[in-house]
């Protein structure tokens, strides 16, 4: 019973944190995504880079842009993430990749990626959060709904 009670307690302060991550997301900065598209009339893969910076800024140039067109020298579109870094928190980093790919998963699906999958590809503190969205990504809540791809 203890540990039920425990867990009831744990879910009401992560819904509670939730509700505050989602009131700073709607009136801070917001996250977007730049995207590197070939421009071909063909479908090609796609790979959603998060540059690094130390969470304390977003290597745009170098860990985004230079990436992004290299990627697309071997015919793959690229798209790049400019997500918030401090005074913002882990959990408001993982919204936004949790946003990025989302929201990139439906925009492909409606160029011919019928399979909507994504390579992720990151940069030091880029990479750790690329990874922290394959793994933490039912974590996370956007809007009134909790995110429901079984195949992300």
């Amino acid at each position: 019973m203890e540990k039920a009670q425990a867990l009831i307690k744990m879910n009401n302060l992560f819904q509670q944190n939730v509700k505050q991550q989602e009131n700073n997301f709607m009136t801070g900065k917001k996250p977007s995504i730049k995207s590197y598209e070939r421009n071909d009339g063909s479908f090609h893969d796609s790979v959603l880079i998060f540059p690094g910076g130390g969470y304390d800024h977003v290597s745009l140039q170098k860990e985004g842009e230079d990436i992004a067109l290299a990627l697309n020298s071997y015919n793959l579109n690229a798209y790049v993430l400019d997500y918030r870094v401090k005074p913002y928190k882990g959990n408001d980093f993982l919204r936004d990749a949790v946003w990025a790919k989302k929201t990139l998963r439906s925009n492909i699906a409606h160029r011919g990626n019928k399979d909507g999958k994504i390579a992720l590809m990151g940069f030091s503190a880029g990479g750790h959060l690329a990874l922290m969205e394959t793994e933490r990504w039912k974590e996370v809540f956007l809007g009134d709904r909790e995110l429901d791809d079984e195949k992300d």
